[in-house]
């Protein structure tokens, strides 16, 4: 009898809770209705800022939704790392029923990061499949985060190679490259690239990141490729098969997931369970507002100064900087404020950092920060929300002259400033490539946590407006 295996994938889930519910529901089905054994593999971006409970844990519910989900190996996308660095890994893969891959990115000194691992062989009716897991190399992970990179082809090679000598009758490499890459990147290293590269030493990649839909998989030369879109859309399913010369892919293809297909039970009763641990923790109270917080996207508010005076608490700066979309999405009304109310509506990733700068190095910040027309600006990493203003602490206009405390702003003096990469990478032109700013960044913080912090210190507080 010719022994089978089947595979059902999916990847860029993004936090649709209702669609891995659903995603659930036809693992199960598949499980019992086939009489060989079904895994079920992501290869990434579970984690989503946008959905609550996943920015409320860093991401960590969305493991142990997935796992909830049946599960058996995922790989490590961007969606948690990228927001929260390395260090949310060792929770990932604490909480995580299933191993998470992730092979091209060490610590610096090439040390593996905790709570991932690059290989590994799971075993499954008497068959080892083994197992590199990928992500896309973003330059942050090297410049901001000081992981390594390593080279893919080379490492791929080598660590196919030691499967193979472990025994493995197959090599899978669930990949968070992408099947493909547009402008400015066309041959930024992607699932193709591979394919054609390492014909003799794997054997399927299991994609994800670009969010393609490859229906039917594609098959490149002997390695086949699938990716099954985004958004839990679509459930992939692979087929593996014993062959004379040994287990080779016989087929790919996706399915559709309609509303109509029911959301598993245990998926949502995990979720209300993730819910009701939160809420003693949200419902703690951190301060008493003595007036309403307003908030304004594209202006200066009270709301927008709260998080800049929160930010140069934190570090103990001379300045506090920080731009309207770093900060609120709604404001918060006079008396006590729960740990539910910041976090929900600060939801921003972005990491608390402290440099040094000249006066005229920060009145030029300011005057970019300031400008009107780029306040209305949506910028891409954004997600939709306006750039706003620069929001300062401990710097006030006065009639035409900036003062730093009580002191008139010195264009040739430095200052210490408390902000964010929000505002301190080149990307937001807040600050230029050619002033070479050292910043020193705590990448296991967000904004959210700066104002926790906060707002516990100090118990009783009057926002206020009009420092510009």
């Amino acid at each position: 009898m010719t022994k089978r295996i089947t595979i059902l994938h999916t990847n860029d889930i993004h936090g649709r809770i209702q669609g891995l519910a659903r995603v659930a529901t036809l693992v199960a089905q598949v499980r019992a209705e086939t009489n060989h054994p079904v895994l079920y593999f992501d290869t990434g971006d579970i984690e989503e800022t946008n959905n609550r409970l996943s920015s409320l844990t860093k991401g960590v519910a969305m493991h142990r939704l997935l796992s909830a989900a049946g599960c058996n190996a995922a790989a490590v996308g961007n969606g948690g790392l990228l927001r929260y660095s390395q260090t949310i890994l060792e929770q990932y893969g604490k909480t995580a029923s299933y191993p998470l891959f992730l092979a091209n990115l060490t610590m610096a000194d090439g040390s593996s990061i905790a709570g991932v691992k690059p290989s590994g062989i799971l075993k499954v009716d008497g068959v080892k499949l083994g197992l590199i897991g990928l992500t896309d190399p973003f330059d942050a992970y090297t410049s901001f985060f000081h992981l390594k990179s390593l080279e893919i082809v080379p490492l791929v090679k080598k660590l196919a190679e030691d499967l193979r000598s472990r025994g493995a009758d197959l090599i899978i490499v669930l990949s968070h490259l992408g099947w493909q890459h547009g402008e400015p990147h066309p041959e930024k290293m992607n699932d193709q690239i591979l394919a054609h590269t390492l014909q003799n030493e794997i054997d399927l990649i299991i994609g994800a990141h670009t969010h393609h839909l490859l229906e039917s998989g594609e098959k490149i030369e002997r390695v086949w490729v699938a990716q099954t879109g985004n958004y839990a859309e679509h459930l992939g399913r692979i087929e593996l098969e014993q062959s004379e010369t040994g287990w080779v892919v016989k087929s790919c293809s996706t399915t559709a997931i309609s509303e109509a297909v029911q959301p598993a039970k245990i998926v949502l009763e995990t979720e209300q369970t993730i819910e009701n641990e939160l809420e003693t923790w949200l419902s703690e109270p951190l301060c008493i507002l003595e007036t309403d917080l307003t908030h304004v996207p594209s202006a200066e508010c009270a709301a927008g100064n709260l998080l800049a005076d929160a930010l140069r608490d934190y570090w103990q700066a001379d300045i506090g900087a920080s731009l309207g979309a770093v900060g609120f999405s709604s404001g918060l009304q006079a008396g006590i404020v729960t740990r539910g109310e910041v976090f929900e509506r600060v939801t921003s990733a972005a990491n608390p950092g402290l440099t040094t700068m000249f006066g005229w190095q920060m009145l030029e910040m300011l005057k970019l920060g300031l400008d009107k027309e780029k306040a209305t600006e949506k910028p891409k990493h954004y997600r939709g929300a306006l750039r706003g203003v620069l929001h300062i602490s401990n710097m006030k206009l006065q009639n035409g002259q900036w003062f730093v405390g009580n002191k008139p702003l010195n264009l040739e003096q430095k200052y210490t400033v408390a902000s964010s990469d929000a505002e301190l990478e080149f990307s937001t032109r807040l600050v230029q490539g050619e002033w070479k700013l050292e910043v020193q960044y705590h990448v296991d913080v967000i904004m959210c946590e700066v104002l926790e912090k906060y707002m516990l210190k100090h118990k009783r507080m009057m926002p206020e407006s009009g420092r510009t």
